[in-house]
């Protein structure tokens, strides 16, 4: 039984070379790979990965919550400064979420720069500028675009994640988290993305002060590129120009680099980090996935989960015309994190139902793809990511994991970061395909049904606006 499980799980890695034209490809052993189930699992491991750090913590993340748990993360990383002269932190956010209220991200980790070696950076996308950013309150302006990538390095190991830090994602909103350690080569490129979005990005000072791109207001006056000045940079050309010129040499440099793709040739599992920053015009992410899709065969099946379901339409496209096997998982409307909002952000479940409906009537009888939706009782669903099964194993060989959601804003307006992890190796595939029936087993499959039931009728005004407003989400 044992050696058809072992047949049944090769794979030639080989097939998926073409990915490396795209992103740079690193290799590490299978037992190098721990997947995260629970968010009180994932706080856990990340303040363990902090208090063992001793070279270097990097954290990217859209923001950091205000709460207790939040404030214990922070206080043990400056416990790690304390402790260690030599240890290097950065903090990278997304502006204006970081900023957002009284008490926000920025008050948060203010702190910590009163230690020597701390880094803490907003990133503002430049196409929040001009009369956009005049006219959009503080709750809305985030839909023009914003950072989104969530990067967890500790020396030489890691997290990757779909998850924010903060409270909800500590305690019960579900998301996926991967751990991999003695991954130096990897955790140095994920650094490295980091560090080159904190050149492009808003620093915060001792005193609270943030200013474009170092901490002193006379660097400023220096600089000719900006996200939303355009008496330093008009249309933002100049930020857009040098940021994805810095990308692009990192890539390229770890591309180039023996040791990022020959690290040792036992080993099965090679992972490639798929860019997406459309905004400065790196498309990597959305076309290896895209390709991905449409070079299945018939006989793979394809698993793909996102708590926010609004594929663009070429992936759509591409899901339609497959003729790969597909299962979708997404969030119910109870487990939306919009549920139960006030105001306007209330009908927003409401718009994903549309959504999700409207793809479900494009399917026939004979259609291959079917969706689910989760549900748990007091939990939100965040989740997001791929798994490919490929000639009919029985288990997947390749998963995709990060901060991108498949839709509109991961595509073109928000910067995201995801790996592929591919790997012929029998007891990783069984953590793998573990993951995904973990997930799946909270869910029920859509029917007909489903959005005949009272509590999916959709309001008019709501049907009028999506068509509008979901190139925003």
């Amino acid at each position: 039984m044992k050696n058809e499980r072992e047949a049944n799980s090769q794979i030639d890695l080989k097939k998926f070379s073409w990915i490396k034209q795209h992103a740079p490809c690193f290799r590490i052993q299978p037992d190098h790979v721990d997947i995260i189930y629970e968010p009180a699992e994932f706080y856990d491991t990340l303040k363990d990965q902090v208090s063992r750090a001793k070279d270097r913590i990097v954290l990217s993340s859209l923001y950091i919550g205000t709460g207790p748990k939040e404030v214990g993360l922070i206080d043990e990383i400056e416990k790690a400064l304390k402790s260690n002269d030599r240890l290097k932190v950065t903090i990278l956010t997304d502006f204006t979420r970081g900023t957002r209220g009284d008490q926000n991200t920025c008050t948060l980790v203010q702190k910590l720069k009163n230690y020597n070696n701390v880094t803490i950076c907003m990133y503002h996308s430049p196409d929040l500028r001009g009369i956009l950013k005049k006219i959009l309150p503080q709750k809305f302006n985030e839909v023009v675009g914003l950072s989104h990538m969530k990067i967890c390095v500790f020396d030489d190991n890691l997290i990757m994640t779909g998850a924010n830090l903060s409270a909800d994602y500590f305690t019960n909103r579900q998301d996926r988290y991967f751990h991999l350690t003695h991954c130096k080569q990897l955790a140095n490129f994920l650094s490295g993305i980091v560090q080159v979005v904190c050149e492009f990005s808003f620093h915060l000072n001792k005193n609270g002060l943030l200013y474009f791109h170092k901490e002193t207001e006379d660097f400023e006056k220096e600089i000719d590129f900006h996200p939303f000045d355009d008496n330093i940079d008009p249309s933002g050309e100049n930020f857009r120009t040098k940021f994805h010129r810095s990308m692009a040499e990192l890539v390229e440099k770890f591309k180039n680099e023996p040791t990022s793709s020959q690290n040792d040739q036992k080993t099965t599992v090679e992972i490639y980090p798929l860019i997406q920053m459309f905004p400065i015009n790196i498309d990597v992410d959305n076309r290896v996935t895209h390709q991905l899709i449409t070079d299945a065969s018939e006989s793979a099946t394809i698993h793909i989960t996102s708590g926010y379901f609004n594929l663009t339409p070429d992936f759509e496209d591409a899901v339609l015309q497959s003729t790969s096997t597909f299962s979708i998982l997404t969030a119910s409307p109870e487990v939306n994190g919009f549920f139960g909002a006030r105001g306007v952000l209330g009908a927003i479940p409401d718009a994903y139902t549309l959504i999700e409906k409207q793809f479900f009537e494009k399917l026939d009888n004979e259609s291959k793809i079917e969706i689910f939706e989760y549900f748990r009782k007091d939990w939100t669903y965040h989740a997001k990511g791929m798994w490919f099964y490929f000639e009919n194993k029985l288990y997947p060989s390749l998963t995709l994991i990060g901060s991108p959601n498949y839709g509109f804003r991961s595509v073109f307006r928000d910067l995201e970061v995801e790996l592929a992890i591919l790997t012929d190796d029998l007891s990783l595939q069984m953590k793998l395909h573990r993951e995904r029936l973990n997930l799946y087993k909270k869910s029920t499959k859509v029917s007909d049904e489903t959005f005949q039931r009272p509590s999916r009728r959709i309001p008019l005004w709501v049907k009028f606006v999506t068509k509008y407003i979901r190139k925003f989400f």
